[in-house]
């Protein structure tokens, strides 16, 4: 019982330990480069700044926020992970010992009934051979 709980804990640890060292496959340096062309004002013509959109503003802030609540999972420490281990690992822990419990107390209660048995078939045969004898007594 105990070395099955050992193979758990350790291999939650093993597994909780790994998952923050994954990295994707493509690393972010690969990019594609684009060449730009300069831009030339003929003068006459209203120029757009379209990089400045409101909208574009709103986008960078979500992107922003789930970049933060990525990096926030991505910072656990071996506390955290301990903790988590922790709690999940007391009901599991509760569960076993209870189980083994029953398990012994059921064991217990089988021994004794066999012993009652055992006792119950030796008063049995005592009082069959008592009255076999008692027959040939009252035969001779």
């Amino acid at each position: 019982m105990l070395f099955q709980v050992f193979i758990i804990v350790s291999s939650l640890m093993l597994n909780c330990e790994a998952a923050p060292g994954r990295a994707p496959a493509v690393e972010s340096f690969v990019e594609i480069e684009v060449e730009q062309k300069p831009e030339r004002s003929l003068g006459s013509e209203v120029l757009f700044n379209l990089e400045q959109n409101s909208n574009n503003k709103k986008a960078i802030k979500s992107t922003a926020h789930a970049e933060t609540q990525i990096s926030a999972f991505a910072s656990w420490n071996f506390s955290t992970i301990m903790g988590l281990m922790i709690v999940l690992g007391l009901p599991l822990l509760s569960w076993f010992l209870v189980m083994n419990h029953l398990r012994e107390k059921a064991q217990e209660q089988s021994a004794s009934n066999i012993e009652i048995l055992s006792k119950y078939r030796e008063e049995k045969e005592h009082s069959l051979n008592d009255n076999k004898k008692d027959e040939k007594r009252k035969a001779s």
